[in-house]
């Protein structure tokens, strides 16, 4: 039987694998500078795209909301 009180990965057979592969990555892959800037330029563009669709929602949410 499946115990839910866990989060799902300590379930599997691999969890300790998959454990050490993610602090190898976060110490080798996730500071590398390119990966740092490819990570911030993700934060911009959904910055922007953000800005991009919600203010005319929050526009339209206005212009309803008076008449």
């Amino acid at each position: 039987m499946i115990d839910c009180s866990n989060p799902i990965k300590s379930n599997i057979l691999s969890a300790l694998f998959l454990k050490k592969f993610k602090e190898l990555a976060v110490k080798r892959v996730y500071v590398i500078r390119p990966v740092l800037e490819f990570e911030a330029c993700g934060f911009d563009v959904t910055s922007g795209l953000l800005d991009v669709f919600v203010q005319p929602l929050k526009l339209n949410d206005r212009t309803t909301s008076v008449t």
